[in-house]
């Protein structure tokens, strides 16, 4: 055969569906294909059994139906390798019959051999063509290079590690938060150290060595400084509470109530994109809880309260839910719904035959003659009788007001509390944190003016943290 393709192998990711596989380069022999499955960790591991190769449609099986097994899940990749053993198995005698076939199939035989190992040895670490392995300069190269790839695993073990106690402490008080605050900004500084000093080392080996073997080590630097940064970001945001949760409340200050707005005013924030951003951003993302202004205007008028949001994506502003009657439990079929206050209804019939009902006129509001066509048993006169030409008289407490009939239960007993929403995370750290933060990165009040201003050309990331800081640094201001 010819050889056209230099493909030797296939990663294909799962996702939860595909049994199929195909395996699109040549093979020698059904047993020269290696299946390996790789975890969302990392983790490789080199299957023996519950797969099969249909030769015919040169497709992979796996899971194969025996195997009782689910299809491969998302996140996790299969890899399909070619592995022809190195022999050489073709034996020409002298003066013997030279066969074409066999020939090629040992030419064959040595370019798969040639693409395997062209695959595997782009997979290796290699010195760049100008040093001599043997040479003084190469190992002092892996040598930096591993310096400098440890110094950045221990940096970022050291983060993730101080990201796992921040995160396990986040419902504790006030104190234990702004203390992990603190240590992760340490943390985050030795991670920047590291990143920067290897960044530096690398920088050094590349100038005499080339660029080989630097990608592992960037990336975990890079891991290092994500790690801290993520840290930071959990430590900061350990008040107890998510984005969005509602609670009720027996205060209605906003002292008692940090971090919180509240949703029994139907309050109109017109700048809420720029003074809530996360928590506008939440709002956004939930369009199930989302109405116009029109229709917002319509649930007031209609039922004198309204539990969504209105979120002005052109002027920024937000308008919060208006919760003032009673709260009825949510299902997973209705969703949010409103309904008007009432009471069940009530009726009633008389056992009393009106054959001309209909025509009296002092019949009060809530009371009409009905055609007795369910055969009831009536009295006319000293007997009774089931004659569906007969009529009675109904008494339909919702003919009277539309209040009855209007509602599954009557209101029961009850407490009234204050609900209050989760809107943003910094307003319950002391002053001493907000000037811990100030000095961990350098967004000063005067500073935060100028990242703040219309001409500012900071990252949005930048911004970010000067807003929030603002917010604090105001809400301390006000005393609120």
């Amino acid at each position: 055969m010819t050889i056209s393709t230099q493909v030797t192998k296939r990663i294909y990711a799962g996702n939860g569906e595909n049994t199929q596989w195909d395996v699109d380069f040549p093979l020698l022999s059904a047993d020269h294909l290696q299946v390996f499955l790789t975890s969302p960790q990392g983790v490789e591991t080199r299957l023996t059994e519950h797969y099969r190769l249909n030769e015919s449609t040169h497709t992979l099986i796996y899971p194969i139906e025996a195997s009782g097994l689910a299809p491969l899940p998302e996140n996790w990749t299969i890899t399909l390798l070619r592995h022809t053993p190195p022999t050489q198995e073709v034996d020409l005698l002298r003066q013997g019959e030279l066969d074409a076939e066999v020939l090629e199939q040992a030419y064959d035989k040595l370019t798969l051999l040639v693409q395997e190992l062209g695959e595997e040895t782009a997979r290796c670490i290699k010195y760049p063509s100008s040093v001599e392995p043997a040479s003084p300069g190469a190992g002092e190269f892996f040598n930096q290079v591993k310096r400098a790839a440890d110094e950045a695993q221990t940096a970022a073990n050291q983060a993730e590690v101080s990201a796992k106690a921040a995160l396990l402490n986040a419902g504790k008080a006030q104190t234990a938060s702004a203390q992990a605050v603190a240590d992760i900004a340490t943390r985050e500084q030795q991670a920047q150290e590291a990143l920067s000093s290897t960044q530096q080392t690398l920088s050094a080996a590349l100038a005499s060595q080339g660029e080989s073997l630097t990608a592992s080590a960037q990336a975990s630097a890079e891991l290092a400084a994500s790690y801290a940064q993520q840290a930071r970001a959990y430590a900061l945001r350990s008040l107890g509470k998510s984005l969005g949760e509602v609670y009720w409340s027996q205060s209605k200050t906003a002292a008692d109530n940090p971090g919180a707005l509240p949703l029994w005013t139907g309050e109109y924030i017109a700048s809420g994109a720029t003074l809530y951003p996360d928590f506008y951003a939440w709002v956004k993302s939930h369009p199930e809880l989302c109405k116009t202004k029109a229709q917002y205007d319509e649930a007031l008028s209609t039922y004198g309260e309204c539990p969504y949001y209105v979120a002005d994506e052109v002027s920024g502003s937000l308008r919060l839910p208006k919760l003032t009657n009673y709260i009825k439990n949510a299902d997973g079929e209705n969703g949010i719904t409103q309904s008007k206050a009432g009471l069940p209804n009530v009726k009633a019939i008389s056992n009393t035959a009106a054959p001309n009902v209909s025509g009296v006129a002092s019949l009060p509001p809530y009371a009409k003659g009905v055609q007795n066509t369910q055969g009831y048993s009536l009295m006319t006169g000293s007997s009774i009788s089931v004659s569906t030409t007969l009529a009675y008289v109904e008494n339909d407490a919702s003919l009277d007001s539309v209040v009855y009939g209007a509602s599954e239960t009557v209101t029961p007993a009850h407490t009234t509390l204050y609900p209050w929403v989760c809107a943003y995370y910094l307003n319950t750290e002391s002053a001493d944190t907000l000037q811990m933060q100030e000095q961990a990165t350098g967004l000063t009040r005067a500073v935060r003016e100028v990242v703040l201003s219309e001409n500012s050309t900071v990252s949005p990331h930048v911004k970010q943290q000067a807003r929030q800081l603002e917010l604090l640094a105001a809400t301390r201001r006000s005393g609120k």
